[in-house]
């Protein structure tokens, strides 16, 4: 094994592998390679809690790897265990539901009813949905860019725009807690719609 030391100029994404510390813009980090130079992992000079990480004296380093190995050890064990447990997983419903969630969360939901039905992509953006109430609001071309899509989604790119011309033109409404634990409030009755 052997370190190389590095000044951390494109934000390390991995975190030290002893302390798990993530790294700043300029942190030292000590790069660890195998004896064939495969990379393990990178070290930092001090945990947050002032562990030594990355230290000239080799005997310390060897005590953190190994107490490191031995908390991996573990970790290791218990997902094993787990693995013989009864497993549930989420039905099918459920991911939709959340995904729903999401989308209602972060990019809207109709003013009528708050619903978000999803987004239809067509060249260059799209816009999210309420199929019940035909509402469109649409989605900048920066989030889902444009690319070219192939013969395949060309066809469905195509249905898309078809279809969204028929829909109107809103602004979205988000629910009230950020967390969405609240109701989305009605921005405006069905019978209030100007068209």
């Amino acid at each position: 094994m052997h370190i190389k030391v590095t000044p951390n100029n494109c934000f390390v994404r991995m975190g030290c592998f002893i302390c798990g510390a993530s790294f700043k813009m300029g942190d030292l980090a000590y790069d660890v390679y195998d004896a064939d130079g495969e990379q393990l992992g990178v070290l930092c000079a001090e945990g947050p809690a002032g562990e030594v990480c990355c230290t000239q004296d080799v005997e310390t380093l060897r005590a953190a790897l190994r107490e490191r190995a031995a908390a991996l050890q573990a970790a290791a064990d218990e997902v094993e265990a787990l693995a013989d447990e009864e497993l549930t997983l989420p039905s099918t419903a459920d991911v939709a539901a959340a995904q729903h969630l999401f989308d209602q969360q972060h990019f809207g939901g109709c003013p009528a009813c708050g619903r978000n039905d999803g987004h239809l992509e067509v060249f260059g953006g799209g816009s999210f949905v309420c199929h019940e109430h035909r509402t469109k609001w649409y989605t900048s071309s920066e989030l889902f860019p444009a690319y070219d899509p192939g013969p395949e989604k060309a066809d469905a790119w195509a249905r898309n725009a078809e279809q969204l011309a028929g829909y109107r033109e809103v602004e979205p409404v988000y629910p009230a807690d950020p967390n969405g634990a609240g109701d989305v409030e009605k921005a405006v009755d069905d019978e209030d719609w100007p068209f």
